[in-house]
């Protein structure tokens, strides 16, 4: 059923700039439809990645969590968390949201602190994360914030477009709604590392579908 899935072109992100860039293809996906398992994504370390925030506008709002988690041919390699001090206030709502308070992010690092593991972290890396705009923009923002930061270099690929180009027809394309939906391990939501943890079950399970003509 899932044959011909594969079909339709995939959109990547250019990180440092957060714009949409040219149409592209995940590393050893077709556009054909075949249904031939891949060296491409066997050869390729993706980092599935998460961000938890005080809001929606990243020209106010600040990270304060971020969740990585690195995997290569089906396998999860390692995983990276950070909480972030924001040195500002949590906005009730966003703490109703994900449940990080003011007194857990008190005392952390800073984003710049911790800017340097990062990069190393998803040094070589595909990355990957769910509405990868909203994710980038917050990202960027915080690396404008440090004086001649390097940016991140690395493509970005959006699963939430991958999950409605690849699965047409579901009723709802929110992480929760997916894991559930394929019946992936579950878990608690709207915290960084376990929502890049379900990310990486999600796209492993999806490629590996796809690969096989499932």
């Amino acid at each position: 059923m899932l044959r011909n899935l594969i079909t339709i072109s995939l959109i990547a992100w250019q990180f440092a700039s957060a714009d949409i860039a040219e149409p592209a293809t995940i590393p050893g996906a077709t556009t054909t439809g075949t249904a031939a398992p891949s060296p491409g994504l066997a050869t390729t370390t993706f980092v599935a990645l998460d961000t938890e925030t005080t809001g929606l506008n990243p020209q106010r709002d600040r990270v304060i969590e971020i969740g990585l988690v690195k995997f290569k041919a089906g396998k999860i390699l390692e995983r990276k968390a950070w909480l972030l001090d924001p040195d500002m206030p949590i906005p009730l709502d966003a703490q109703n949201v994900h449940g990080i308070s003011d007194a857990m992010v008190k005392g952390q690092a800073h984003f710049e602190d911790v800017y340097p593991e990062l990069l190393a972290f998803i040094k070589d890396t595909t990355l990957l994360a769910h509405n990868a705009a909203f994710d980038t923009r917050f990202l960027n923002r915080e690396i404008a914030r440090i004086e001649k930061a390097p940016p991140i270099a690395n493509p970005v690929y959006c699963t939430l477009r991958l999950s409605r180009s690849w699965f047409p027809g579901l009723e709802s394309y929110q992480l929760g709604e997916l894991v559930k939906a394929f019946k992936l391990k579950p878990g608690a939501y709207h915290r960084a590392l376990g929502d890049a943890e379900h990310l990486s079950h999600l796209f492993i399970h999806a490629t590996e579908n796809l690969a096989h003509g499932l």
